[in-house]
């Protein structure tokens, strides 16, 4: 095989992968003239519902001293959010200080 005709069959192979990948992409709508694709479908990432906490002793056991946590306090009642779970959800909707919430990321 020549070299002229591996780099020929290299570059259609990366044509026919990039237009796979964008015609992969999924439905998409004009917003301010940009396309906008709809990567997941809605409610695909499920919210915690009801969340479970563990005491700072608990805590302590299993997370890094350096990991970020959204911190909330309402009414004098604290609640620590792990980036770590919220990356993989995005929303948790709880029930903080007598009063509903959603901590969204």
């Amino acid at each position: 095989m020549n070299l002229s005709y591996t780099i020929l069959l290299l570059v259609s192979m990366i044509l026919v992968n990039a237009k796979t990948a964008f015609t992969q992409r999924g439905s998409y709508e004009i917003i301010e003239g940009e396309k906008m694709y709809n990567i997941l479908p809605r409610d695909r990432i499920p919210a915690i519902n009801n969340p479970k906490f563990k005491s700072v002793s608990e805590a302590e056991k299993f997370m890094n001293d350096d990991e970020l946590v959204l911190g909330l306090v309402v009414n004098g009642d604290a609640r620590a959010y792990s980036t770590w779970h919220l990356d993989r959800h995005e929303i948790v909707n709880d029930y903080v200080g007598e009063a509903y919430v959603s901590v969204t990321w």
